[in-house]
């Protein structure tokens, strides 16, 4: 399975790009791995999923379902496991968040907080859970309860 992980702005918080690079080094031991930093959002044919079968999209939103880490990674399992799924892609928005079409378009909505983070907090805070939700399944110990 591959994981997308998309940013719909470029990354502009000093260290985070770091940061998410070092997570993204460590998937790429599990995981085939894209990391797409956007300048502008996508266009509407590139938001819709019936275009692309076997792609999962999750948007994250702060209105969206609130999931636990090992909530996160019982569902990296369960995607991982079903042979149709052979992408999940996690859209992050830009300073204005996902648009309508995104979020209507979207297989999950995923709220990493209820608070409202700025964009490139929420990009390293995905990188770190997906990273956290992949430790667990494989049963690295990093995470601890």
């Amino acid at each position: 399975m591959r994981l997308i992980l998309t940013k719909q702005a470029k990354v502009v918080l000093p260290g985070i790009r770091d940061l998410c690079q070092m997570y993204e080094t460590r998937l790429k031991r599990f995981y085939d791995i894209d990391c797409i930093e956007q300048k502008s959002a996508p266009s509407k044919a590139s938001k819709s999923n019936a275009s692309n079968p076997g792609i999962l999209t999750v948007a994250l939103d702060e209105k969206g379902a609130t999931w636990t880490s090992r909530d996160l990674a019982t569902k990296l399992q369960s995607w991982a496991d079903d042979p149709r799924v052979k992408s999940v892609r996690f859209v992050v928005g830009d300073a204005h968040g996902l648009s309508q079409d995104v979020r209507d378009s979207a297989d999950f909505t995923w709220g990493l907080s209820p608070l409202t983070l700025q964009g490139d907090l929420a990009w390293l805070i995905l990188w770190e859970q997906v990273y956290r939700a992949v430790t667990l399944n494989k049963g690295i110990p990093y995470h601890h309860d």
